[in-house]
């Protein structure tokens, strides 16, 4: 069994089948098949259930990946830790974010960073809090910028902005909770820590939506609002935003009552493994957010 050999079935556990995982690694199909075979065969145990949509994992398989994940994982910060002895700041830095803070707060960070650190290989992830906070946890991100409150063991949460969230309506639309039981919200995915926050406001207030409409944009969303198919909730800075670029838009901004409205962003990264030169720096960098504003 070789290093390899365990990031292929890694691959092909993550895609549930050996065709997709043959052209995200870039290999021949009966390349990956075959090295899959050899790894069954030095186990002596069936790590794929095969099946015409593709493969599904078996237990022995739910095993040996949870053993992977372990071993890949030290072998990346062992070669963080020997990376990490120059004085330069290199490596790689993956990130996450939330949709609305990668358009509104982080362009200004990711600029500086990128031009203080031209050595640092930096991407940017954008999915709901919840998965965020998963793919941190899982390490499959150096951290992320999610709303609070996030409360795990395993992780350190840096504050580092303030938004308020408003519930958005066409501007000839006056009404916020008659229009939160007579239009449909536009709301992204189970998962968003927004979406999350409205739900919990309109259950305490007994207020019963009319309907959710799930879309992946939030572009797509205040347009659609602007074309009156529904009402959404959003940061007021990303509205801000968007108006400035479409001073056009005839978006109205309702007030939450404030223990709703008010969002704390914060960074958070695992606390538990080594802290690369590329991520302290990261780090240091947002907590001077002051300075940068």
């Amino acid at each position: 069994m070789d290093l390899q050999d365990l990031k292929i079935f890694q691959i092909v556990a993550q895609e549930q089948s050996i065709s997709k995982a043959a052209q995200k690694l870039n290999y021949v199909q009966s390349n990956v098949t075959n090295r899959i075979k050899q790894l069954e065969k030095e186990l002596h145990t069936t790590l794929f259930y095969r099946h015409s949509r593709g493969v599904q994992i078996t237990s022995a398989g739910k095993t040996l990946l949870s053993y992977t994940e372990k071993i890949l994982h030290m072998l990346d910060e062992t070669i963080k830790a020997v990376r990490n002895e120059t004085s330069i700041v290199t490596g790689s830095l993956s990130l996450g974010s939330t949709e609305s803070t990668a358009a509104v707060r982080l362009p200004p960070v990711l600029t500086q960073y990128c031009q203080t650190y031209p050595q640092v290989d930096c991407s940017l992830e954008t999915a709901s809090s919840t998965a965020l906070v998963e793919h941190v946890f899982n390490y499959k991100l150096d951290g992320a910028f999610v709303p609070d409150p996030i409360q795990h063991p395993d992780l350190s949460t840096i504050p580092i902005w303030h938004e308020e969230l408003v519930v958005v309506s066409h501007l000839s639309e006056t009404d916020p909770i008659s229009l939160l039981q007579q239009k449909p919200i536009l709301v992204f995915g189970v998962g968003c820590a927004y979406r999350a926050r409205l739900e919990k406001w309109l259950h305490e207030a007994g207020i019963i939506p009319k309907l959710f409409r799930e879309f992946s944009s939030i572009d797509t969303i205040l347009g659609c609002i602007q074309a009156g198919l529904g009402i959404g909730i959003t940061t007021r800075s990303i509205l801000e935003k968007y108006q400035q670029y479409s001073p056009d838009a005839l978006l109205y901004p309702h007030s939450l009552p404030p223990s709703f409205a008010q969002v704390c962003i914060s960074f958070i990264h695992r606390h538990d493994v080594f802290m690369s030169k590329a991520l302290h720096a990261f780090i240091q960098l947002i907590k001077k957010q002051d300075q940068l504003q």
